[in-house]
């Protein structure tokens, strides 16, 4: 039942452009705080990181910490074993059209 629900929020995700935020737990800050001025929750693409406690194909790469607009130490990041949380319980925005959202629907 979780892949459907994840599924159909993700669809509606991408028709629309929406931030999904599990109903259990708490927001101690604004989603949007951590964008940099010049990123709109309208326009970027927001994902928490998972730690997947093994080295996965699909995991975060150096290179693809080293392009984010928030920086990390190599300590922080656990290279090969970060991914991005897809799950519906994990926090998420995409903007309306995603290709990325497109692509995770496929």
């Amino acid at each position: 039942f979780a892949r459907l629900l994840n599924a159909v929020v993700l669809s509606q995700q991408v028709l629309y452009g929406g931030t999904s935020l599990p109903m259990e737990g708490l927001l101690l800050n604004p989603w949007d705080m951590p964008l940099p001025s010049q990123l709109l929750l309208q326009d970027t693409g927001v994902f928490v990181e998972k730690l997947e406690g093994a080295t996965l194909p699909w995991a975060l790469s150096a290179e693809d910490f080293e392009k984010s607009w928030l920086p990390r130490s190599h300590v922080d990041r656990a290279d090969g074993a970060t991914s991005l949380c897809l799950e519906v319980l994990c926090p998420r925005t995409l903007p309306r059209g995603s290709r990325f959202g497109q692509e995770l629907l496929l």
